[in-house]
């Protein structure tokens, strides 16, 4: 079979697998997306795609190999679907250019494929295929130093121009991954005699300057080195999504308070695939420049201690210079190119035939059991998808015709920012005059802002809502209540000088010290009286309670909850404040309590 016949069945077979692995964004490719969410959700890719709508960002954050061929792409396709098939199509091209680079590297052509599918396939590509569509461009990895090391072995106009293209492709599409071939070209030139870093290294750039100058405004904390780099066990754990094991692994990771940066930590090579490197290394010894690249990489991608900056780890050299990377843990990608050559020499080795045209049972055997176990170590099936909507309960009100608005029992974060635009509803967290669902007439205080609908997530708070919520549909990850209380004459926007809310299997309440104030919205003029469900500490009290300065009423409060009526006030449209104070001074709370407690509010309502 001819180099291009096989180029070209390798990457029918990666399309296929490809289709396998995302079988259920094949099939809604406009509501779900690749990936297993290992981390939680993020908005990278949601920013992603509403940028593919509405247009690519500002240099020196475009990249316009994602960001505008995403966004042509997007008229066509809209934008989810769009951000599926820049995903997507990573996996056949980097198996294409890498089962490229292979062969001209010597590699037989079952060897070759191996390398392409362990890159293509290999959990730093997975895991960042979910968040990363930039980063998850790895096919120009393999073209870049295919290109290098051309244009070493014989430096001529036309491999110059392509050693140009593609370093412009690969920044074009990823600036990280153009940041680290810039760092580890000098170690790949190893590769074809060429001199390695020079002693002065990146020392004049720190000289003169250049990296405040133009870099500073966009440099990351240097305490996110510890945290985005690579821990060096990582290598030898197993990936965070796998079939059997990624439940303990992601586990482990939260216990070393990695949340929120596991998917930097999938740099996990299969050891079956190491042992095929080493058997390739020592059988065929002309190939020892490419660990040599791995082993550097694998150093560039490690995590330096918290709180400390070692001058043996490159991130501590390199950060001052160009401080906007962070996540160095990304420099195992082509750690895992490197492996994946040298498995592929160490399958070529193992599968040769000998003079009498037949090869070594004993070897072949071990070689396709090697290939199980990595298949097994890498696991790329079953489909990996989810949607693009936080919840079932977010899915069942997008489907809906018009469910009016509807509040989102979450507080506001990038992760939430674009669920409303992906729905196309009118959906908001948890407002600042509502900072939860589960406050007091939490359901008359969002009915009066104009929720119609409320999801809660499971397992972000007490399970039991309080009255005027009604439940709609209950999914395993979340709910949907309707609102039935009725709309008040005024929401309590605000309120200060109350310690937090406290709660019991039956009931809700907050107790004050010596003042509070409650800060109200009322959204039209309206007659109103304000009904008050309170109890003292320790013995009865007065309680002044004053409107805009005026005061309404001295409430008698006794140490049994019952309910006070202020007199009725006309509410004009706006802001108004109202003042509680308790006129006996508060009363020390029981040990080990700390607080000054005077009266109890248990609840409210409007009349």
């Amino acid at each position: 079979m001819t180099t291009s016949r096989a180029a070209a069945a390798a990457t029918l077979a990666a399309a296929v697998l490809t289709l396998a692995m995302a079988w259920p964004v094949v099939m809604s490719p406009a509501s779900r997306i690749f990936g297993t969410e290992l981390d939680g959700r993020h908005h990278d890719p949601f920013t992603v795609m509403r940028q593919f709508e509405h247009g690519p960002p500002p240099f020196p954050y475009r990249q316009p190999l994602v960001d505008d061929v995403g966004g042509i792409v997007a008229r066509v396709t809209g934008p989810v679907a769009a951000f599926n098939l820049l995903v997507l199509i990573t996996f056949p091209l980097t198996v294409l250019t890498t089962f490229l680079l292979a062969r001209y590297l010597g590699l037989s052509h079952a060897g070759s494929m191996l390398a392409g599918f362990a890159f293509a396939f290999a959990p730093p590509h997975l895991a960042h295929a979910a968040y990363h569509p930039h980063i998850a461009q790895t096919q120009w990895i393999p073209l870049y130093l295919l290109a290098l090391w051309a244009v070493a072995e014989r430096v001529t106009a036309g491999r110059l121009a392509c050693w140009a293209l593609a370093a412009v492709a690969l920044a074009l599409s990823n600036w990280y991954a153009a940041f680290i071939c810039a760092v580890l070209t000098p170690v790949a030139l190893v590769k074809r005699g060429q001199t390695p870093f020079s002693k002065r290294g990146l020392s004049p750039f720190r000289k003169w300057g250049l990296s405040p100058f133009f870099f500073g405004a966009l440099a990351f904390p240097a305490a996110d080195l510890a945290r985005y780099g690579a821990q060096w066990f990582a290598y030898g754990l197993p990936a965070a999504d796998h079939v059997l094991w990624g439940a303990g692994v992601r586990s482990f990771w939260d216990a070393r308070g990695m949340t929120g940066a596991i998917v930097e930590q999938q740099v996990s090579v299969s050891w079956a695939l190491a042992g095929l490197a080493v058997y390739g290394v020592r059988t065929r010894r002309r190939y020892w420049p490419l660990a040599l690249v791995a082993l550097v990489a694998a150093w560039c991608s490690l995590a330096p201690p918290p709180g400390t900056h070692p001058w043996w780890i490159p991130s501590t050299w390199l950060y001052p210079v160009l401080p906007m990377f962070r996540a160095y843990a990304r420099f195992a990608f082509v750690t895992h190119l490197m492996v994946a050559l040298l498995a592929g020499v160490g399958l070529m080795r193992l599968l040769e035939r000998g003079p009498d045209g037949y090869g070594d049972r004993r070897r072949t055997v071990l070689a396709f059991g090697l290939l199980l176990v990595a298949a097994f170590e890498y696991a790329p099936l079953p489909a990996r998808a989810r949607d693009v909507l936080p919840t079932a309960a977010h899915r069942w009100i997008a489907d809906r015709a018009d469910p009016g608005r509807v509040l989102d029992c979450v507080s506001p974060g990038l992760d939430n920012a674009h669920v409303g635009w992906l729905m196309q509803r009118e959906i908001t967290s948890l407002p600042a005059s509502l900072p939860s669902c589960h406050e007091q007439q939490a359901a008359s205080r969002a009915a009066t802002l104009g929720y119609r609908y409320a999801i809660v997530r499971h397992g972000t708070a007490p399970s039991e809502l309080p009255a005027g919520f009604v439940l709609v549909r209950d999914f395993p990850d979340a709910a949907v209540y309707d609102i039935v209380a009725p709309v008040a004459p005024a929401t309590v926007s605000a309120i200060e000088g109350f310690h937090a809310l406290e709660r019991d299997s039956s009931q809700f309440w907050r107790w004050m010290s010596a003042e509070g104030r409650w800060s109200l919205q009322a959204p039209s003029p309206k007659d109103a009286t304000l009904e008050l469900q309170l109890s003292s500490f320790e013995r009865p009290r007065r309680l002044a309670v004053s409107l805009n300065a005026q005061e309404l009423a001295v409430l008698e409060v006794d140490t049994v909850p019952g309910w006070y009526r202020l007199p009725g006030v006309r509410l004009e449209r706006g802001r108004h404040v109202m003042d509680f104070r308790a006129l006996e001074a508060a009363s020390p709370a029981l040990p080990p309590d700390s607080r000054e407690l005077s009266i109890r509010l248990h609840d409210w309502r409007w009349r």
